[in-house]
């Protein structure tokens, strides 16, 4: 038997799993879409009609949500949120802490830093170097 732990908000499920150290294991729906080499770290869930392409690395903990498109030879930090409908182009970062909001893009070769929110239906088209909230097209910190 092994547990997941499926509370969006990042730091609140990060705090629970610190609170109960048992046995987790991956959640993966079954119209789930995974490529070859792919690796999944533990405690994961993924949602209904998620692709992850090849040469992926998803960090523990993670969430990722229904029908989000993750490219190819991407980086997914741990405690990581790609809500639905999201969209990672190829070999794109994903720092810790990280939340990537309803629809949002993310252009391929991009680094984002750890504890950064995307605003839905923001498209980031450079690297994000400090931790803040993010929205528009292109994205922007919000003020």
């Amino acid at each position: 038997m092994f547990f997941v732990i499926g509370i969006g908000d990042n730091e609140t499920r990060k705090a629970v799993l610190e609170m109960y150290p048992l046995d987790y294991g991956c959640a993966i729906h079954p119209s789930a879409v995974i490529g070859l080499q792919v690796e999944i770290g533990k405690g994961t869930v993924i949602m209904a009609g998620c692709a992850i392409n090849p040469r992926t690395v998803i960090g523990k903990h993670c969430i990722l949500n229904t029908m989000s498109s993750i490219d190819h030879d991407n980086q997914i930090g741990d405690y990581v949120h790609i809500s639905p409908g999201a969209s990672l182009g190829g070999a794109v970062t994903i720092g810790n802490g990280t939340h990537v909001g309803i629809g949002a893009n993310v252009r391929n070769n991009v680094c984002i830093c750890d504890e950064v929110v995307i605003g839905a239906g923001a498209t980031v088209v450079r690297n994000l170097v400090r931790p803040d909230t993010y929205v528009g097209v292109p994205a922007r910190v919000c003020t």
